[in-house]
C-alpha cells in the first residue's frame, strides 16, 4: 500500500541524487505527486515541473522559489535545449558579478524552438527565443547556465543597461581582469559602438 512516508523518502532520495530540488513529472510516479502536493512537500512551479518544498512554508511566502529561481532554470533550461542556448547579456552579467537580486525576466537566445515566454511564480518570467546566429562562441557556465563570457557581454549589453543599472556595470567594468582580453573581443567582433561606450564608462569611473 502507497504511503505518505514512501513516497516522501523516494523524492527525497531523487532530490539528494540530483542535487537539486526541482523535479519534472517524468521522475516521480503519479501517486507520489498527488500524494506530496496534499500534504505541501510538493509545489508546482509550472504545468510539469515542481518544486520540493518544507509544509511549514507559509502561502505566499516566495523565499523558497527565489532560493532555487537559478537552479530551476538550469535544469528547465538543460531538459528543453542541453547545451544549445545562452543567456542574455543582462543575465550573463548578472551571474557574472553575483548578483543576488532574481530578475522579473530572463531572456534566453537558443538553437531551435519560437518564442515562448513562460510566465514563472512570484510575477517572473522566461523569454526564449530561437537565434542561433547570435548565439556566441565566447561562452561559460555559471551556477550551471550557459552565458557569456563577462568581456562579451560588456560589449553586447545595452546602452538602456548602463543607465538602469550602473551599480552593477560599475561592478562588471572593475571585475574585468585585463582589459587587453576585453580589447582582444572587441577587434575580434569588430564591436565599434561597443568600444566607445566602454572607453566613456572607463572614464567615468576613472579608469
Amino acid at each position: 500500500m502507497q504511503t505518505f512516508k514512501d513516497a516522501l523518502f523516494r523524492v527525497h532520495a531523487l532530490s539528494e541524487k540530483k542535487g537539486s530540488h526541482i523535479l519534472h513529472t517524468s521522475e516521480i510516479s503519479r501517486m507520489d505527486r498527488t500524494l506530496l502536493v496534499r500534504k505541501g512537500w510538493l509545489e508546482e512551479i509550472i504545468r510539469g515541473w515542481y518544486l520540493l518544498v518544507r509544509p511549514d512554508v507559509q502561502a505566499g511566502d516566495s523565499t523558497a522559489w527565489y532560493a532555487n529561481f537559478w537552479d530551476f532554470l538550469k535544469v528547465y533550461l538543460n531538459h528543453h535545449y542541453k547545451t544549445d542556448y545562452c543567456l542574455s547579456a543582462e543575465s550573463s552579467i548578472d551571474l557574472q558579478i553575483g548578483n543576488t537580486v532574481i530578475p522579473k525576466q530572463v531572456i534566453v537566445m537558443t538553437q531551435k524552438g519560437s518564442t515562448t515566454p513562460v510566465q514563472l511564480p512570484y510575477d517572473t518570467s522566461l523569454l526564449t527565443y530561437k537565434a542561433s546566429a547570435d548565439i556566441p562562441n565566447d561562452r561559460e557556465i555559471v551556477k550551471g547556465l550557459q552565458v557569456m563570457t563577462l568581456n562579451y557581454a560588456l560589449c553586447k549589453v545595452t546602452p538602456t543597461f548602463f543607465q538602469k543599472s550602473p551599480h552593477d556595470m560599475e561592478i562588471a567594468l572593475r571585475s574585468v581582469p585585463s582589459t587587453a582580453d576585453l580589447l582582444r573581443v572587441i577587434v575580434e567582433h569588430d564591436f565599434k559602438s561597443a568600444a566607445g561606450r566602454l572607453v566613456g564608462a572607463y572614464r567615468f569611473l576613472g579608469d
